[in-house]
């Protein structure tokens, strides 16, 4: 993912780590929760 990345919008806008989940944390509205997913990927290894 992260070389298809670099091959359509250069390295300076690709990803550099991926994480994969099955689900998002939401707010009730629907939102994205940034400061949870930070908080449960910060002593995670990515793939």
């Amino acid at each position: 993912m992260i070389a298809h990345c670099r091959a359509e919008v250069g390295g300076q806008l690709a990803p550099r780590r991926v994480f994969v989940t099955d689900s998002l944390p939401r707010t009730e509205a629907g939102k994205l929760y940034r400061h949870r997913l930070v908080e449960r990927f910060s002593g995670v290894t990515p793939r």
